[in-house]
Formats: structure tokens, C-alpha cells, sequence
């Protein structure tokens, strides 16, 4: 009756802890009554002695748990879980601390992400050690099931994978490796085992005793009944990467080659600034993001325009010119003051009318978390350093099916779906060295497993998982080593050559079919509305008609027709009459006007059964189908061609660069064929699909 999501985590449990002493009296009244509780006769009998085990459990909390921790009013709305009290018999303090808890823990705890609020975070981050920086909820209840488990007992919990290596599992990675003793990881990768959420679910199974030195874990894959064997202690303090024994060998060799840094060290400056970075969070971009027509048409000063990409502009190798300006009110290291703002009339005027205009409308009104902030009402909510904008750089999107590194101008900026890396100016790597290698088939393998999973296999782009990659500095004054280093920069200018190439063709048929498709039922239509205007116009004048005429009227086009009056034997006894008057977008108009009466000339009474919109339709349609075809299909066989011309291009070039890239990490022949033949999982999905 006193369970609900997260509340168990109140006060929690914390073995060895010692309490005031009124707190232990009530801990004594409460498991006393919850005993009575068990032996209660009748409901109402329960009830009472419910309520005594409840009161004295609320006073334990506030006399001991919660007050050492952030204090008890700040859990008035939590309904709290004693677990002593709860389990009397399972944490009788007076038991030896080997036997007080539960033999085996088993649970599927919460996972709400960084945004929940289930309990209050303040108090998890004061009674727990795990509970730091953006935590799931997830983490406490590891923390706290250890807690709950006998010295020598079994823990098995189903939650999210990410702890494996997200910065907010740095902790309860520390307390699994020197705490316990991990005798299972079953990890699911982006396979979805819940239906209706998106979720990378991994189960632990840990016995809550120290290693052994020579303790081994079993990590499976999935499904996978083999397993693995890990040896604890060689788990990585900062991420749980689990390797296969080709793909150890294979990072063993990489990492222990002359001249190899991490990226994460190439992309730091001298002063201390991380090129290696996610991009600017503009807290509106319907303010601050505008194409580069809007810009335009509020006429804005270019000095506070900065060229701006999204995650989904990003194309591998090559990336179109952008088509938005990011509206950045920074110089020097610093925000704009107002009166600065003021030489830039026209983006302060366009800053201050969206001031007025509440944010779901678009505007910078009524943004709490922003006005509560030190920051001026102008400026972005995250601007990164301005050092990003100074070098030519390296741009991904953070979530891709594989590398897919893009070389931009140095005044190009980017949102934070975006990752820029960038090798510092003493780094000794250029960037086009630097994206050949970040976009090679052995990066895309060593990626795989320092990023977290996600849906359908994709991989994170994110500083925190790029940092690790090992890069290789090459000495240009080695012969060997500069011809190297040369072949990647000429595969890197082919690649971005072709996919520029590519960029400007289409192997869609639709693109040259489009028009004409369009033209095609606008006839159609127009024509039948024709048909029907025709006959009733016929009807009214009593006659037959004998062919048909266009002329224009302005803008208009008028089609008449030469109608046989009834009555009137001879074929010279006729009139023209006006039928239709269409209003038609161009070439249309011009089409019909030259065709149109060729095209339905009334050729005998045998026609006169059929409608004027079927005989136009007969004539018109398939001749028009074959010429405007005739021409799309040439032109899409064309492109097609060029097309495969670029694609091939690209091919080698990746080719040519993967096994430059596998000379200058000295690959073995095993290790070259594993890494040129890699394809990461959401690669092969695509590649499926197309």
C-alpha cells in the first residue's frame, strides 16, 4: 500500500549508518507494529496498527534520514519508504551486517531521463553518491539495491545502457567494478524490447561482494547465448567499452603505436579552449535563426549574420553553402552592450519586436528559465566560444549512420545538432588530414563501440564520444609518412569533388517528369471542364458543332466553336459562338491556343458520340506524352549517367583513403580486411533499403 514509481528511493537504506536515537526508537515501534500487523485478526485491526508503523516510520525519516541529508520539509509530499520498518525481520539492525538485507534483488527500476522529477533531485544528490550531473533516475535505484542486498547476495536489474558511458554513470561504473562482483552484462543495443518507447536497454547481474583479481564477467550481445569473458579490473574508469577479441587486438595495436593522441587533445588549444564541441543553443531560433531570404527582407546589418547549419544540412565530405544566418550579438569574447546593439539598428529592431511576442508564438516573452538567468534579453542561450568561429573546421551531425565529417569556412556556425572538431593550430594535423581519418572505415569501426546506441543502430557524434578516437601524427619529413599524409588530402579533395557533383544531379525520374505530370492534369481537367461548358453552350444554341477556334482576350484565353445551326440543311449555314473563356498558367495557354482546334476539328457524326473532352484527350495526351517523355527520359538517362560517373569517383576515393588510412596505423592483413570491410549497422540498414 506504500509503493509508487520512486518513492522507495525515500529515504532509501544505507547500511552502517548510525542513527539518533529517537530515530532507532521508532524504528523499533515501527517494525513492532508492522509485526502486529501480520498477526492482525481483522482489517480494522490492521488498519490501527498500519497506522502506528506509518507514524513511526515518518518520524524515523524526519529524525534521521532525511534530516541528514537536505531535511525533512523538503519531502512533505513524498510518501516515504522505511525499508527497515517495511522489512523488520530483513534489517533488524541488531543482525550482523553479512546477514541484513535480501539474497537476491531483482527490478526493472524507472527510466525517465534527465528531465525527470519524480523525487526531488536535490535530495537524491544528497543521500546518494551516484546521483551527480544529469542523472537518471535509473542510477539511484543501482545504488540503492546494492544497498538493500546481503553481503553475498545476487542483484539482476534491467535499465538503459547508457551508464556504460555516459559522464552521469562515471560513479555507479566506480561502485559495480570495486564494490562487487559483476557476473553478467547482457547488452540489447538499439534492439527495442518495450513496445511504444524508444529505449537501449542492457541487463546487470552483479553479486554484492568484492572481486576476486582475477574476476572475469560475461558480456552477450542480445540475444547472443555465447557471452564474452571481460576481466573486471581491466574495465576502463572512463567507459565500459566491451570488445570483441579481434576488435581488442585490433585497438591494443592502434593504441599502441609512436605519435598516436586522442582527438579530444589534437582539438585543444594552448589556452585551454576544446575545439571539439556541439554548437550553439539559440533559446529561439525562430528569432535568431532566419533563412537567409527572411534576413534579406528585414534588410539585416551582415556584421551580426554568421552563415548557420543544422544537423540536417550536414552531407559527408562536402556540405551546400547554408541557407541560414545565425543572428550572433558577440565580439571580442563578449556580449554585445545595448548601446553596441543600438549601431546595428535594423537587428535590434527586429530583437526588440520579438521581445514583445510570447515564445509560443515565436517570440522571446515568457521564457522563465531565460529570465531568471544573468544573461542579457538578447542574447543566445548558449553561444559556445567565439573561438569556433575563427578556423576553417570539421562539422558532423550528432546523430548519423555512420562518420560523416564535412570540412566548412571558418565564419560558418552551427546549432547543437551539430559537432565541430577542429585540430588546434599547434596540433601538427590539418583539417583535411584530420577528415580523412575521422571519415575512414577503421574510425567508423572504433566509433561503433565508444558511442552509446541508438534507434536502428545510428551512432552519437558527441565531444564526450569523439574525445577517445585515437588520431595518428604523421612526420612530414618522413618520405614515407609525407606521401601518406598526401594521399589522404588527395582522396579528401576527390571525395568532396564528386559528392559536390552529385549534389547538383537527380537520379529521381519524377524530377523530369514533374512538369509535364503537372501540365498533363491541368489538361486533363481543364479540358473536361471544357466538355461540359460546351455541351451546354451547344444545347442552348441548338446546334452541332463543327470545329473549334481560339483567340485572346488579354490574359484570356477564348476557345468558340463553329456550330451547325438546327434547321439548316446547307454546311455554310453556321455560326461561331463563343464556348469557353479559360483562364490558364503559361505554357498551357500557348499549348492550347495553337493546338486545340487541329487537335478536336468535329470530323463527322460518327464523332458526335463521344464527348469533346474524351476526342481532345485522345489527341492531345499521347502525342504530348511522347514528346514531353521523350525529352525526360533523355535527360534522366543523362543524368543517371553523370550520376554514376561522381559515385564511382567517390568509391575510389574512399578506397584509396581507407587503405592509406590502414598503411598509416600499420594495420596487419587480418586488421586491414576487419576494418575496410566494416559497415556500421545503420549503414547496412540503408543500404538495404535503397
Amino acid at each position: 500500500q506504500n509503493l509508487k514509481v520512486g518513492n522507495s528511493l525515500v529515504p532509501g537504506y544505507f547500511r552502517g549508518r548510525s542513527l539518533p536515537q529517537e530515530a532507532t526508537d521508532d524504528l523499533m515501534e515501527a517494525a513492532r507494529s508492522r509485526a502486529a500487523m501480520r498477526a492482525a485478526a481483522d482489517p480494522e485491526s490492521e488498519a490501527l496498527v498500519l497506522r502506528r508503523a506509518a507514524l513511526a516510520s515518518e518520524s524515523a525519516s524526519r529524525r534521521g534520514f532525511a534530516a541528514s541529508a537536505i531535511g525533512a520539509e523538503s519531502l512533505a509530499d513524498t510518501k516515504q519508504f522505511v525499508w527497515d520498518a517495511e522489512f523488520p525481520e530483513v534489517f533488524d539492525r541488531s543482525l550482523p551486517v553479512d546477514q541484513r538485507g535480501f539474497a537476491v534483488v531483482l527490478g526493472n527500476p524507472p527510466w525517465i531521463g534527465f528531465q525527470g522529477d519524480v523525487v526531488a533531485r536535490k535530495y537524491l544528490e544528497g543521500a546518494y553518491a551516484t546521483a551527480v550531473g544529469r542523472f537518471d533516475i535509473y542510477v539511484p535505484f543501482m545504488e540503492l539495491a546494492g544497498e538493500l542486498t546481503r553481503e553475498g547476495g545476487l542483484v539482476g536489474l534491467i535499465t538503459p545502457s547508457n551508464y556504460f558511458l555516459r559522464d552521469y554513470g562515471t560513479s555507479i561504473r566506480s561502485r559495480l567494478k570495486e564494490r562487487s562482483s559483476v557476473l553478467e552484462i547482457v547488452d540489447y543495443g538499439s534492439q527495442q524490447l518495450f513496445h511504444g518507447a524508444t529505449n537501449y536497454p542492457a541487463i546487470t547481474v552483479w553479486k554484492q561482494a568484492l572481486p576476486m583479481p582475477d574476476h572475469l564477467l560475461a558480456y552477450r550481445r542480445g540475444s547472443d547465448l555465447a557471452g564474452q569473458p571481460y576481466a573486471q579490473r581491466e574495465l576502463d574508469d572512463e567507459g565500459w567499452v566491451f570488445w570483441t577479441q579481434p576488435e581488442t587486438e585490433l585497438v591494443n595495436h592502434v593504441t599502441a603505436l609512436s605519435s598516436i593522441s586522442s582527438l579530444g587533445s589534437i582539438c585543444r588549444s594552448a589556452d585551454g579552449v576544446s575545439l571539439l564541441a556541439e554548437g550553439v543553443v539559440t533559446g529561439q531560433n525562430d528569432v535568431f535563426l532566419l533563412t537567409r531570404a527572411r534576413s534579406a527582407e528585414l534588410n539585416l546589418e551582415p556584421d551580426l549574420l554568421r552563415p548557420c547549419v543544422k544537423g540536417a544540412d550536414v552531407t559527408k565530405w562536402a556540405t551546400a553553402e547554408p541557407n541560414r544566418l545565425l543572428i550572433y550579438p558577440y565580439a571580442n569574447g563578449r556580449v554585445l552592450t545595448e548601446e553596441e546593439l543600438a549601431a546595428y539598428p535594423r537587428v535590434e529592431e527586429w530583437l526588440r519586436e520579438r521581445r514583445g511576442v510570447q515564445s509560443a508564438h515565436g517570440g522571446l516573452a515568457g521564457r522563465r528559465w531565460f529570465d531568471d538567468s544573468s544573461k542579457r534579453w538578447y542574447e543566445l542561450w548558449n553561444q559556445r566560444s567565439e573561438a569556433l568561429l575563427g578556423f576553417r573546421k570539421l562539422i558532423t551531425s550528432e546523430i548519423e549512420a555512420e562518420p560523416g565529417f564535412a570540412i566548412v569556412g571558418a565564419d560558418v556556425a552551427f546549432t547543437d545538432s551539430v559537432t565541430s572538431a577542429t585540430p588546434a593550430p599547434d596540433s601538427g594535423v590539418c583539417v583535411d588530414y584530420l577528415a580523412g581519418v575521422l571519415n575512414s572505415r577503421l574510425m567508423a569501426l572504433l566509433h561503433t563501440r565508444f558511442s552509446v546506441p541508438k534507434a536502428n543502430g545510428y551512432l552519437v557524434f558527441r565531444p564526450s564520444f569523439l574525445e577517445k578516437l585515437p588520431i595518428r601524427r604523421l612526420d612530414l619529413g618522413s618520405e614515407s609518412q609525407k606521401l601518406l599524409h598526401d594521399r589522404v588530402l588527395e582522396s579528401v579533395r576527390e571525395a568532396a569533388s564528386a559528392v559536390e557533383a552529385r549534389r547538383h544531379l537527380s537520379t529521381d525520374f519524377r524530377t523530369w517528369t514533374r512538369d509535364f505530370t503537372t501540365t498533363d492534369r491541368s489538361l486533363a481537367s481543364e479540358l473536361n471542364r471544357f466538355g461540359t461548358a460546351a455541351r451546354t453552350n451547344l444545347t442552348m444554341a441548338s446546334g452541332r458543332l463543327r470545329a473549334l477556334t481560339t483567340r485572346r482576350d488579354g490574359s484570356d484565353l477564348i476557345v468558340g466553336g463553329i456550330v451547325a445551326v438546327a434547321g439548316i440543311q446547307s454546311s455554310g449555314a453556321a455560326e461561331e459562338l463563343d464556348l469557353l473563356r479559360l483562364r490558364l498558367p503559361e505554357p498551357l495557354a500557348s499549348f492550347l491556343e495553337d493546338y486545340l482546334p487541329t487537335a478536336t476539328s468535329y470530323v463527322g457524326p460518327a464523332s458526335g458520340r463521344r464527348t469533346l473532352a474524351a476526342r481532345a484527350a485522345e489527341v492531345l495526351i499521347p502525342n504530348m506524352n511522347l514528346n514531353e517523355m521523350g525529352a525526360a527520359v533523355s535527360r534522366h538517362q543523362l543524368e543517371l549517367a553523370k550520376h554514376g560517373e561522381a559515385t564511382a569517383r567517390l568509391e575510389l576515393a574512399e578506397a584509396s583513403l581507407d587503405d592509406a588510412v590502414a598503411s598509416i596505423y600499420e594495420l596487419k592483413d587480418d586488421m586491414r580486411r576487419a576494418a575496410s570491410s566494416f559497415v556500421p549497422p545503420a549503414r547496412r540498414s540503408l543500404d538495404r533499403a535503397t
